[in-house]
C-alpha cells in the first residue's frame, strides 16, 4: 500500500498543471458512489440542462399592432375605472 501511495505521489508531483486538472476530472467522475448516488447525479444534470434551455429562450417579439392593441387596452381601463376622491 505504502509503495503504491508513493508511487502515487511521484506520479502527482511529476504532472503538469493541465494534467493534474484533467486527473482531478477523471478522479472526481470515478468516484465510488452508489447507484441511488449516480441516478440523483444524472437527475441534477438533466435538469440543469432543462433549465439552462428555458433560460436561454427569447422572449417573443411583440408586434407593433400587438403593442398599439395593448396601449388601447389600458387606456380604456384607464377610462373605466371610476374616479373618486375622499374630498369630494
Amino acid at each position: 500500500m505504502e509503495k503504491a501511495q508513493r508511487a502515487r505521489d511521484k506520479r502527482l508531483a511529476n504532472m503538469t498543471p493541465a494534467q493534474r486538472t484533467r486527473y482531478d476530472r477523471w478522479l472526481a467522475a470515478h468516484r465510488a458512489v452508489s447507484a441511488t448516488g449516480r441516478a440523483e447525479a444524472r437527475e441534477r444534470r438533466k435538469q440543469a440542462k432543462e433549465a439552462r434551455a428555458l433560460i436561454e429562450l427569447r422572449p417573443p417579439t411583440v408586434s407593433a399592432e400587438v403593442d398599439r392593441i395593448q396601449t388601447l387596452i389600458d387606456e380604456l381601463e384607464r377610462r373605466a375605472t371610476p374616479r373618486f376622491d375622499v374630498f369630494d
